[in-house]
């Protein structure tokens, strides 16, 4: 006897199949399902679990011969009114990583400390992963949990975050610099280390290159990924892009199917103004913390590269609906340095769309201020 899945997780407005698979069974009796914390919308060999409005930690499901009632089979669900961790450290007020409620999280428990990861796989990145509950990508014939990662190597991948399988075969890829994601054609991750590096000053404050480091966001309510990639064509154009991924194919999923390059110009007199007016510079802007989603809008900040100057901290926001540009901020428009960078963290909003954001560097730094209103 054995079931399949051996395990998974689900929120409480989902449900999960499990099958049976007996051997031997000559009269073909079946099996009878039980489970600890969970109710069955229908019996035999397949198992449609219902949860409860009940909160559990973990729910056993036990399929039980009804030839032999001592042969049985068991298998563990997590069950949680959580439906995934969709931005940076799970909490848009605080930032806390804490997670209130137990997590559908796919790893095997084995007590209350010690969890074991049901696969590995290895790449470079900055930047936090971000999970969504229960989504139907083409090439899976049922629902399932997953796993949204970016490199920097303007890459983005779904990985399904119940398999057991050891492979790092992903339901899907996105190279952010092919042309169905915006890319020219002959872009490239920007080299950030070395005599040769294109931005900084060669000693690879992220290193060898660099792409996506600012943590995407996840609309839960569209299915939708954002995230900034950055990139180089020639060793002399640089772009920064906004894209809208399709969580089930990471396809661009936003006006006309295009990601939006990121631009945008201030009145100011500061490092690498011209002629009273600063704009945004692809090139020397580090976009290191990660995306915030508050008040119908994506709100970016950028800091730099190992202090290159010259360099502002921004913050720009987009329509999250049209990806149309609303409104940029700039911490330093008549002076320089100030730079956003949240060591990797994204900006924090109160109820009101207060954020507090800290510049450093800058000449008379002073915590930053800002209101996003819908």
């Amino acid at each position: 006897m054995a079931i399949t899945p051996v395990r998974g997780g689900a929120t409480f407005s989902q449900s999960l199949n499990f099958t049976a698979n007996l051997q031997n069974d000559i009269s073909a009796a079946g099996v009878t399902w039980t489970a600890s914390g969970g109710t069955f919308s229908s019996q035999g060999n397949t198992g449609r679990d219902v949860r409860r409005s009940k909160r559990f930690r973990h729910v056993t499901i036990t399929a039980t011969s009804a030839a032999d009632a001592t042969k049985s089979a068991t298998a563990t669900l997590a069950v949680t009114d959580l439906t995934g961790v969709t931005t940076y450290h799970n909490d848009l007020s605080a930032r806390r990583s804490q997670h209130a409620r137990i997590r559908a999280d796919n790893y095997q428990r084995q007590d209350r400390h010690v969890r074991q990861a049901l696969f590995m796989c290895r790449g470079r990145r900055y930047l936090h992963s971000t999970a969504v509950g229960r989504q139907s990508p083409p090439s899976m014939e049922q629902s399932t949990n997953v796993v949204l990662v970016a490199t920097q190597h303007d890459s983005v991948y779904a990985f399904d975050a119940d398999s057991n399988a050891n492979t790092c075969a992903p339901l899907w890829q996105a190279n952010l610099l092919d042309s169905n994601h915006g890319g020219t054609g002959n872009e490239t991750s920007v080299l950030s280390s070395g005599p040769t590096a294109l931005v900084g000053n060669g000693f690879g404050d992220i290193n060898p290159e660099v792409g996506v480091t600012g943590t995407p966001v996840v609309d839960p309510s569209t299915n939708i990924l954002y995230v900034v990639s950055k990139s180089v064509s020639g060793a002399t154009q640089f772009f920064q892009r906004l894209h809208a991924l399709d969580l089930t194919s990471g396809n661009e999923k936003l006006n006309g199917n295009k990601p939006v390059v990121i631009s945008a110009t201030v009145v100011g007199t500061g490092d690498g103004s011209s002629g009273g007016q600063l704009a945004f510079d692809a090139r020397n802007e580090h976009q290191r913390p990660g995306l915030a989603l508050i008040n119908g809008q994506v709100c970016i900040a950028w800091a730099s590269h190992e202090d290159h100057i010259p360099y502002h901290g921004w913050v720009i926001a987009y329509n999250a609906a049209t990806l149309a540009f609303v409104a940029a901020f700039n911490t330093t428009p008549n002076g320089g340095l100030g730079g956003i960078w949240m060591s990797g963290a994204a900006p924090a909003f109160d109820s009101s769309g207060n954020s507090f954001s800290p510049p450093g560097m800058a000449p008379s730094p002073a915590p930053t201020v800002m209101e996003i209103r819908s």
